[in-house]
């Protein structure tokens, strides 16, 4: 028999899992000084906001709602 998630569960599974792709792929290197690149341009965000724009999605708001504040 196949279980079946809610909708809640399976949110909360899909968050999870771009946490963790966020944590593995995207998270800043630790900063060393006269190593380290400083990048002068590009794009700044950190786990949260990566999940909520998957949030974002899966509700299908794609312009403004109760994710544009």
């Amino acid at each position: 028999m196949i279980r079946t998630m809610s909708r809640a569960e399976l949110r909360k599974d899909i968050l999870r899992g771009v946490k963790k792709y966020f944590e593995v792929y995207h998270k800043p290197l630790e900063f060393v000084p006269g190593r380290s690149k400083v990048p002068y341009a590009g794009r700044v965000y950190d786990s949260r906001e990566m999940e909520s724009i998957v949030d974002s999605a899966l509700e299908f708001w794609l312009t403004a709602g109760r994710f544009s504040e």
